[in-house]
């Protein structure tokens, strides 16, 4: 099966849409961030991830250590946990990276720039090897330049000929998957600006915040199996799960705007597994990237119910993983009175962005 290649546009794609006039307060107030919310969602994604390393821990000790069963039953059920409990991590620490994304756009704590990104730092982006004033730089391009040659996500996707993986079975888009993944690692890490300060900086938190605690509360052989655990959901399952998500998240053979584009990605696996923390909402989110992550999916929601025809209608969706979006309906013309989008709270440039 062949597939065509995406071609760069000259100028960024158009923003091509603009909300009914009666939403702009709305739209404005969603604005608002919350500190102690985002606080709370990181800290909800360390305690999921510890809870699941341990429940692979402690179901390997009861089942195979202890021998509460025959051994090969044993070992099935264990490694099960073990596998399930993998993807978990993962998961989490992908919501982690989402929150990394969301710091980039000051959608922690838009008051005060400096604190968004400290604590930010310390609560999401130093657990996963990034920083966020790294991550900003490339992706605040990929926002100003969609769809050209500067655009740094189309960029990676042209390497990795993302467009071509084919969603028709579950086999070959596994496949195609696993033939892209290495090279894939290697742009990633390129992306988000890591360098060896970043690596040392991760490597003192996994010290200070997961090794020496378990080490002083159960000894240094749990502490070095809890931190293999935490790493094993990060260099297997991780990956995976952030390349599925990032290759959903664009559409760029044909496109002529942003609505093109971009993709919601809302089904069920997808807001559970793939895009933690509303990152599902990647349209939304580009039309209006400095409204946070625990308002994303409401302010979907309000644009459908009351501009069914200017949005819901043009929505390029997906619903399942192997779903392709449908082709990109009709493009209205704006009206008139609704060529400038509301302006955005504070002159911030997150919330200018798109």
């Amino acid at each position: 099966m062949s597939f065509p290649k995406p071609q760069p546009a000259a100028i960024p794609f158009a923003r091509a849409y603009a909300p009914p006039a009666q939403l702009r307060d709305e739209i404005r107030r969603l604005h608002g961030t919350s500190l102690p919310r985002s606080v709370a969602t990181a800290a909800a994604d360390h305690a999921a991830i510890l809870v699941l390393i341990t429940l692979t821990l402690g179901s390997y000790r009861l089942l195979v250590t202890r021998g509460a069963l025959p051994a090969p039953l044993a070992l099935l059920l264990a490694a099960t946990v073990a596998v399930l409990s993998l993807i978990g991590i993962g998961r989490f620490q992908r919501g982690l990276e989402c929150l990394v994304h969301e710091a980039s756009h000051n959608n922690w704590d838009r008051r005060h720039p400096g604190r968004n990104d400290r604590v930010a730092a310390v609560l999401a982006a130093a657990p996963v090897i990034s920083t966020v004033r790294q991550y900003r730089v490339g992706h605040f391009v990929h926002h100003r330049k969609l769809g050209t040659r500067e655009d740094p996500d189309l960029e990676r996707y042209l390497a990795l000929d993302v467009e071509a993986l084919d969603r028709t079975s579950g086999i070959r888009f596994a496949l195609g998957i696993a033939r892209r993944l290495p090279r894939y690692l290697v742009g990633w890490w390129g992306a988000i600006g890591t360098n060896r300060m970043t690596v040392l900086k991760s490597l003192a938190w996994h010290g200070l915040v997961i090794v020496l605690p378990v080490a002083l509360l159960a000894g240094p052989l749990w502490a070095l199996a809890v931190w293999a655990d935490w790493l094993a959901g990060f260099v297997i399952a991780l990956p995976v799960i952030r390349f599925i998500g990032e290759a959903g998240e664009h559409k760029y053979v044909g496109a002529e705007t942003l609505f093109d584009a971009t993709m919601v990605n809302d089904g069920r696996i997808h807001r559970l597994l793939i895009h933690p923390h509303n990152d599902s909402y990647h349209l939304t989110h580009h039309l209006w990237p400095g409204v946070p992550h625990h308002q994303l999916r409401k302010l979907h929601r309000l644009l459908e119910q009351h501009d069914p025809e200017g949005y819901a209608q043009r929505i390029r969706r997906r619903t399942r993983i192997l779903e392709e979006p449908p082709p990109s309906p009709h493009r209205l013309p704006e009206p008139a009175d609704q060529r400038r989008s509301p302006r955005p709270v504070v002159g911030n440039v997150a919330t200018r962005l798109g």
